[in-house]
């Protein structure tokens, strides 16, 4: 047990193993255990929460990342986000540690509450900034709906979408030309067989998803011997949930593979360039049967996955608290800045020795609330006792 304990004003170094009990501490109480063993024992409250962080910065349509670490003093209790269709977590009797991942709606300002049970644990607040339309391209041997829909919800989306149809080997219908800043094709397995696919793939122009799949084995051998994937198939069940089909296939489980609607859907990278194939029938029944949310959320992952590095960007980890530092990283194709500022505090940027791309700084952070910098984008600094 312990020999003695003090308050933590009084401490006088006497011993090299400190025990520190308690839950919230100044710089200058902790100053004096410096170079001390210290073993921190935090009070063992319900929906405590020992670590949190999220992207502090995040564009429309990207997913939000929460990673928790929650005390729970009995099992079952139920943490998750106060918005709709997100996912929650079940925790045990004891520490939790776990992710929550969700899609922000809206743009600028946002914030969403953590809730245990019926108990709000935080307010978490992050910058939503306007998402960079990608360009996307359907390549086709003949329309249907399954590629008309796609074509049309990217749209919504703000993307920018040309399609072209294959009426004839040599007579093609197209609506507009913008091969050479094209990031994504989407095509059917026949139009693989074509060398200006094969070559803009090998020279890492873009990604591709390969849709309307019906003969899964031999369009499987063919990627991976024309760009040494590794995509293999096992027999799997036709049926999937919300009423989909697919072939009678799923992707094995490889290193370096990303999948998706239980194994339907794989992605590998192959260089600077993705390839993704899907096994499913058709999702444009969901939008018919009015389960949109289901479908936007099916190939919002996907394609989400698939998106080619933003020409700028901006990250920054949250939560920022005032008084305490906090790294601010810029990404910009162009041209970085030297300085940067965050309401009245100035960073000076330093360029990185291994990507020419990213600038990063540190903030001391000297206020509390919103704090704007530029006009596009917002950081929200919280006191000590918010959590």
């Amino acid at each position: 047990g312990l020999e003695k304990s003090v308050e933590i004003s009084e401490f006088d170094r006497q011993a090299e193993r400190v025990f520190l009990l308690g839950k919230q501490f100044s710089k200058a109480e902790l100053y004096p255990l410096r170079g001390l063993e210290v073993d921190w024992v935090l009070p063992k409250d319900n929906g405590l929460i020992r670590d949190i962080s999220w992207k502090g910065y995040v564009r429309k349509g990207e997913n939000q990342r929460v990673s928790f670490s929650v005390f729970s003093s009995k099992p079952d209790q139920e943490l998750m986000l106060g918005i709709s269709q997100t996912d929650s977590v079940a925790l045990v009797t004891g520490w939790n540690e776990g992710l929550l991942e969700f899609r922000p709606s809206g743009q600028g300002r946002s914030e969403v509450p953590l809730v245990l049970k019926k108990d709000t644990l935080a307010i978490l607040r992050y910058f939503i900034g306007p998402s960079v339309p990608k360009k996307y391209q359907f390549q086709m041997g003949f329309p249907s709906a399954e590629n008309r829909t796609l074509a049309t919800w990217l749209r919504e989306k703000g993307e920018t979408v040309s399609e072209q149809i294959q009426l004839s080997r040599e007579t093609f219908l197209q609506t507009e030309e913008n091969n050479d800043s094209l990031q994504i094709r989407i095509i059917d397995p026949a139009q693989l067989s074509q060398k200006s696919v094969q070559d803009w793939i090998k020279a890492g122009m873009g990604n591709l998803m390969l849709i309307q799949v019906s003969d899964p084995i031999a369009l499987s051998q063919q990627v991976n011997r024309l760009f040494g994937t590794d995509f293999e198939l096992e027999s799997a069940n036709t049926a999937l949930e919300y009423g989909l089909e697919a072939m009678p296939f799923q992707w094995k489980e490889k290193r370096g593979q990303r999948a998706f609607l239980d194994q339907r859907i794989a992605i590998q990278r192959v260089g600077s360039a993705q390839i993704g194939i899907s096994l499913l029938e058709s999702s444009y029944s969901l939008v018919i049967e009015g389960k949109k949310e289901v479908y936007e959320e099916i190939w919002g992952e996907v394609f989400g996955a698939m998106e080619p590095d933003e020409p700028r960007s901006k990250r920054l980890n949250a939560p920022v608290f005032r008084g305490l530092e906090a790294n601010i990283q810029l990404f910009d194709q162009d041209s970085l800045p030297e300085i940067w500022r965050v309401g009245e505090d100035t960073l000076w940027m330093k360029l990185s020795t291994i990507n020419p791309f990213l600038a990063e700084g540190n903030w001391q952070v000297t206020s509390a609330g919103w704090i704007d910098s530029g006009t596009d984008f917002s950081v929200y600094s919280y006191q000590a006792e918010d959590f």
